[in-house]
């Protein structure tokens, strides 16, 4: 078993942190998105959103597995 520094360890529980709250967005925003939680066609700007919405949480799945892999001590 290795030991890693503080740093490292942090970076994967932020990482792992981040990787859900990106997924639970994503999911949530892609519910909106086809009508599975809200029955409501809030028009364009409602769309804008919901879209908005998606690409943080995939952009918040990127940061969180970056995160990951770094404090893994991966270098890819």
């Amino acid at each position: 078993m290795e030991i890693q520094p503080p740093g490292r360890r942090a970076a994967q529980s932020t990482g792992a942190i981040v990787v859900v709250a990106g997924a639970l967005m994503l999911v949530t925003s892609l519910a909106f998105l086809f009508g599975l939680v809200s029955d409501v066609a809030a028009g364009r700007r409602g769309l804008v959103t919901v879209l908005v919405m998606a690409l943080v949480g995939v952009l918040l799945l990127v940061l969180g597995r970056k995160l990951l892999r770094w404090g893994s001590g991966d270098r890819g």
